[in-house]
């Protein structure tokens, strides 16, 4: 597309011959170090999540069978038995797709969780899996989310700036100097557009298939994290 345009320029005949100087090989002037004591620091809250999002993966055991709305309709079943509101469950895309699959993932939202919520889901849904011997358990992820979280990640910025010039005064101690002013900051941190601060955890297993690999309760937590390097004059 663009390059098709230059390909053509390349290939029209000059309207003018104009002389050309040979590029440089003398190198650019390298930026100047900056002086001074670099740092980095991070800082970590978990605060607990608003809503979830569990998606489990499936294929089946004989490439032949495809997996449709109805096959996997025992999981939806399993999903409203915890509690989950029939409306937020998503089917997969290519069920709609012709020739079929037998690869599909089923998600389901909820709402304020509880651990009691996630243990009585893993279990239900575990079960439910369990039932389906053509039904092969593949992955399972689940995407929390906290809402207005950007003043959680303000104070937990500051933390991290509080660490940092920690540090700086440890080093500059040893080196018998004095931390002056910021030189040079970068700071990694986000929330989402709207303000929300997500994390996402695997599930090794589920109960009937393999034993889960963490908790209830860790699953419904969000981290959330400032990383930021500051580098100090000295003085």
């Amino acid at each position: 597309m663009r390059i098709a345009i230059l390909v053509a320029a390349l290939f029209l005949p000059p309207l003018c011959a104009v002389a050309q100087t040979p590029p440089s090989t003398v190198p650019p002037p390298r930026p100047t170090p900056v002086a001074g004591i670099s740092v980095n620091a991070v800082a970590t809250k978990k605060i607990p999540a608003t809503s979830a999002r569990i998606m489990l993966n499936f294929s089946t055991a004989d490439r032949a069978i495809t997996l449709n709305k109805q096959t996997l309709q025992p999981i939806a079943d399993a999903f409203v038995k915890s509690g989950v509101d029939p409306a937020t469950i998503q089917w997969p895309v290519n069920f709609n797709a012709p020739g079929g699959s037998n690869v599909a993932s089923i998600s389901a939202t909820v709402n304020n969780p509880t651990a009691a919520m996630m243990q009585a889901g893993i279990v239900t849904v575990g079960t439910a899996v369990a039932s389906m011997n053509d039904l092969i358990l593949t992955g399972a992820t689940i995407f929390v989310t906290a809402a207005n979280c950007q003043a959680v990640l303000d104070d937990v910025r500051r933390d991290a700036i509080a660490k940092a010039h920690a540090q700086a005064e440890s080093i500059a101690s040893d080196l018998a100097v004095h931390v002056g002013t910021v030189v040079s900051v970068q700071v990694n941190d986000r929330a989402t557009p709207n303000g929300e601060c997500t994390a996402i955890y695997g599930i090794n297993g589920i109960p009937g298939n393999n034993a889960t690999a963490q908790g209830p309760d860790d699953y419904l937590m969000v981290p959330v994290s400032s990383y930021i390097s500051i580098t100090y004059a000295i003085k």
